[in-house]
């Protein structure tokens, strides 16, 4: 952590690029001395370039944006307090040797540099939802179902027929649904993107374009020869709005969606090659010059 300090404080000396990498102001000023031997600016750069520079001034960048959005209110405070309890009892007897590992001083500096910072971000992923949601729900698609999965076209249809008949959507799933995943237990759902990986593409594709509550035909998962009945019971997210926004806060790549847009805003550049290329290679929605 201590290292996250020192590199926070060299960022502020970058003053511009060339064409390998960035510029130090006064990089023959010392700015440590240890034994008689001084480290210049230059020198500490150097050395920090060489160190996990990049995933650092992720890090640093991300705790400018949520400091920046984010104040630290009562209310931010009390759930990092939670979520600091529910670390020190998670590490229980580590306590002691996670704190030195990570160079922390003490539990008070893990919860300044770590906690906070943390919970505060999940506090900015409801920032950013709000300031997006038409964007952001119609990317993610929130939407309430019942899914029933079968093996056989005989027993689709005729559970198809049961629930067109009246019968209780959950009673015929439990009669005829494969059970072999708790999506398809017939129980009313909250789906989005995050599932793709677990529906079949064509149950996804039903959902993601129901603009009102419905009944899906058979759908027939050729790859796998399953059959899938799906019912829409809510397809407007306004309308569990509290329940959508934790479902899409929990999607993997919202935070990588959320940074860009910061960068984004506050208009974040980079003036060192080695970082540039690795942000190009992995975050290229972070750059914003050309």
């Amino acid at each position: 952590m201590k290292k996250l300090l020192i590199i926070g404080a060299c960022l502020l000396l970058l003053v511009g690029c060339s064409d390998a990498s960035a510029m130090v102001k006064d990089k023959n000023q010392s700015v440590i001395t240890i034994g008689g031997k001084k480290i210049t600016k230059g020198q500490m750069y150097e050395i920090l370039r060489e160190q996990d520079q990049s995933e650092t001034a992720l890090r640093l960048l991300t705790n400018y944006i949520v400091n920046k959005e984010i104040e630290t209110t009562a209310e931010v405070e009390a759930e990092a307090k939670i979520a600091l309890d529910a670390s020190i009892e998670k590490l229980g007897n580590s306590l002691d040797s996670f704190l030195a590992y990570y160079d922390y001083e003490n539990v008070d500096e893990y919860y300044e540099k770590e906690i906070l910072p943390e919970t505060k971000k999940e506090f900015l992923k409801d920032v950013y939802i709000e300031e997006n949601w038409d964007a952001v729900i119609a990317y993610y698609y929130p939407t309430k179902v019942r899914i029933i999965e079968t093996k056989t076209t005989e027993e689709a249809n005729t559970a198809l027929q049961e629930i067109k008949d009246g019968k209780d959507f959950e009673a015929v799933a439990k009669q005829y649904s494969t059970q072999s995943n708790k999506l398809y237990d017939g129980t009313e759902q909250l789906v989005s993107r995050n599932d793709s990986q677990t529906l079949t593409n064509l149950v996804t594709q039903f959902i993601r374009d129901a603009e009102t509550p419905t009944l899906s035909a058979i759908i027939h998962n050729d790859a796998a020869d399953k059959f899938y009945i799906v019912q829409i019971t809510n397809c407007n997210p306004a309308q569990f709005k509290e329940e959508a926004m934790a479902e899409v806060a929990s999607a993997s790549d919202l935070e990588t969606e959320m940074i860009a847009y910061y960068c984004k805003k506050y208009n974040f550049k980079v003036y060192d090659i080695t970082l540039y290329n690795y942000l190009k290679e992995n975050y290229p929605t972070y750059l914003n010059q050309k």
